[in-house]
């Protein structure tokens, strides 16, 4: 790909979204997701939650049936303590019989963020893992999530998040960051979870956003991001199809 070229936010969410459906249409229904009961200010809420060691399982299951990896395969996420070791996602030869997929995270990052990691790491594996080696070169991977958050996190203040351009340079790395997104909040979920978040902003309710966050074990960020921006984006996707004059 050209790295000058640019892809227009909209279709990369699409895209994301496309993606995401294909994977949960060849996943036996409710694999990787936990029904949990939730109560909050007097009310049982019923929410999808995302079991991670099921996710990945699922995501081997997957490559295999479509034979881009042959069995045995594992995942394996390691810490690391100082920023300048290898992070991000690599692909190791066989060892104890056995190649794996590491996932290299900064031990500095909370449970949360390095759920969120994790969950897109794994989606990346799904969509851009060819039979190909080498699949990662250690030399040319790129920075973590975090670092990726970190560049637009103006996305919640922007009026108008939709005009933006992602280039092809990062196209794969952005549509597994919202792969993940919808996989996390899965879409038959978004009245509940825009009715929580509502329930969060009220000051005269008692639970707080934090609340919120740690029913998905997502960052605050993430849980803000997704309810103003990007739940009524797939929800106006649904209802009204391919039109977007009124976003």
């Amino acid at each position: 790909m050209d790295s000058k070229n640019s892809v227009d936010f909209k279709s990369l969410l699409i895209d994301a979204r496309v993606v995401a459906q294909d994977f949960l249409k060849n996943s036996l229904k409710n694999q990787f997701y936990e029904e949990k009961n939730t109560t909050l200010n007097g009310q049982v809420f019923s929410t999808s939650y995302l079991d991670l060691q099921k996710f990945g399982q699922c995501v081997l299951e997957q490559l295999a049936a479509q034979g881009r990896i042959e069995p045995p395969y594992k995942i394996e996420v390691i810490t690391f303590e100082f920023k300048n070791e290898t992070l991000g996602l690599t692909e190791y030869p066989k060892e104890d019989g056995e190649k794996k997929f590491r996932i290299s995270i900064e031990k500095s990052l909370n449970t949360c963020w390095t759920r969120l990691i994790v969950i897109k790491e794994l989606c990346q594996v799904y969509f851009d893992y060819e039979k190909k080696p080498p699949f990662f070169r250690i030399n040319e991977m790129d920075k973590q999530i975090s670092d990726l958050v970190s560049k637009h996190k103006c996305l919640i203040e922007k009026p108008d998040i939709f005009s933006l351009k992602v280039t092809d340079g990062n196209y794969s790395e952005f549509l597994a960051f919202y792969m993940a997104l919808y996989l996390v909040f899965p879409e038959s979920q978004y009245s509940t979870f825009n009715q929580l978040v509502e329930m969060a902003y009220d000051e005269t309710l008692e639970p707080k956003l934090y609340d919120i966050a740690y029913i998905y074990r997502m960052p605050e960020y993430i849980v803000k991001l997704f309810h103003k921006k990007l739940a009524p984006f797939y929800h106006h996707l649904v209802t009204e199809g391919s039109s977007f004059a009124s976003l």
